[in-house]
């Protein structure tokens, strides 16, 4: 018998429901997927360690939040069978899901130092201008890549990051997030809900 890591879970809206498990440095985990790789569970085409945990934390996420069953589009976005929508992340030791009854989209990522790197590929010229100026410019570039990244996945394909979403400016401690897209899908305005966990920045399109 093992014990389930903490989960965090979150209602930021009556219809939206987020939940995280850390896995990087917790044994806690150590057990579960030792467990289910003897027991047979774990998808015998999956053999790097990090990712038989990450299978395991995601379907230990998927049965607290109720989803009996998954499917993917044939562009990769994941598909709950059922009323609902799901949006997945996971990376860097933590992982995600998002469930809402409207199409979501949700990104988790740590301040990796090679988004400055990037920038110019993800980012308008004003977001450029509005980090060079912040305080800490990479956790605003990882803020505006996670919200960037949330849009995405809530359309699932055909997204140009620096043209077609703009992230409004921010404040780091803010809990909700502004962006605008305009693209092939069309235009829509975005508030999405953010999360800082265990140095993660977790952005999730809200209802």
């Amino acid at each position: 018998m093992h014990d389930t890591p903490p989960i965090l879970h979150l209602r930021p809206a009556p219809n939206l429901e987020i939940f995280l498990a850390r896995y990087r440095d917790d044994s806690g985990w150590n057990g579960l997927v030792r467990a289910a790789v003897e027991s047979g569970q774990v998808p015998e085409h999956i053999r790097h360690v990090k990712r038989q945990i990450e299978w395991v934390v995601l379907q230990r996420l998927l049965k607290i939040a109720g989803v009996n069953e998954l499917a993917y589009l044939p562009t990769g976005k994941p598909e709950v069978i059922g009323p609902e929508y799901i949006s997945i992340s996971h990376g860097d030791g933590l992982a995600g899901i998002a469930l809402a009854s409207v199409p979501v989209g949700m990104d988790i990522q740590h301040p990796d130092p090679k988004l400055l790197r990037i920038r110019k590929k993800f980012c308008s010229e004003a977001e450029l201008a509005f980090c060079d100026n912040a305080e800490t410019p990479l956790q605003a570039l990882t803020i505006i890549w996670a919200a960037k990244e949330a849009v995405f996945k809530y359309y699932g394909e055909r997204i140009h990051f620096a043209r077609d979403i703009a992230v409004q400016p921010f404040d780091p401690g803010d809990e909700s997030i502004s962006a605008h897209y305009t693209g092939v899908h069309g235009e829509k305005d975005f508030t999405l809900v953010h999360h800082v966990f265990s140095g993660h920045h977790c952005l999730c399109t809200r209802a």
